[in-house]
């Protein structure tokens, strides 16, 4: 195909195949398979603690079916109905009765894409869940500060033991901790109660495979524009 072409355009040409082709393939794996389930590895509160643990937001604990973090695919696993099975406090956490407003910083490990967040409410005690929140991308565990996602509202149905996800969706972010700042709970309610968190982040390797096709076609278009210039 290329070989009328001089030598210097023929490398060019095939190095511009050669990254689009990349480019290309990469983008297709992320639309199509890329998107995974993230676990978070710590959690904090200025909300105190009454019953449960803050650990029991983050282990899966009370999950009808476990996932595996960073490999699970984010859509597939949420498509299949896992519910949190909350016959107690066990499983659950719940603030310090009086305090039904506050902040839960979810630690995510390291700096990572985020793109939604997988919320499973209290099962049990319907006042106590937790219904407005605000969510908010930071680089530390404060209770203050960082680029603001969205005011978010769950509705987790009626009063039951098996509660379902509920998906709240973002403009994508790099954060490395995620701040629910809890609004409001049940109309009752003197605490606040959840039951899961998790999140939906894109691969970074097959965006840095994308990056990389990006870079490929860049170079070969400065090249080709300095040997016009000469």
């Amino acid at each position: 195909m290329f070989r009328s072409f001089p030598d210097p355009l023929r490398r060019s040409a095939l190095t511009c195949l050669v990254g689009a082709v990349l480019l290309g393939g990469m983008a297709a794996t992320a639309r199509a398979d890329s998107i995974v389930i993230l676990e978070p590895v710590s959690t904090v509160t200025d909300m105190g603690t009454s019953f449960g643990n803050l650990v029991r937001l983050r282990d899966q604990s009370g999950l009808s079916a476990g996932y595996t973090s960073s490999a699970t695919e984010f859509d597939a696993y949420i498509a299949s109905s896992p519910t949190h099975q909350n016959t107690g406090g066990g499983v659950a956490w719940g603030s310090a009765v009086g305090t039904p407003t506050g902040n839960v910083v979810f630690g995510l490990g390291s700096t990572t894409l985020i793109t939604s967040m997988a919320l499973w409410n209290r099962g049990s005690g319907v006042n106590a869940r937790v219904v407005g929140f605000d969510l908010y991308a930071q680089s530390d565990n404060l209770f203050v500060g960082g680029t603001f996602l969205g005011s978010f509202t769950s509705s987790p149905g009626a009063d039951d033991t098996a509660v379902a996800a509920e998906v709240f969706t973002f403009a994508g972010t790099s954060a490395a901790f995620i701040r629910m700042n809890i609004t409001s709970v049940g109309a009752l309610g003197t605490q606040a109660s959840l039951g899961e968190v998790a999140f939906k982040n894109p691969e970074p390797g097959t965006f840095a495979l994308m990056g990389l096709g990006l870079i490929v076609l860049f170079g070969a278009r400065r090249r080709q524009k300095r040997k016009r210039a000469a």
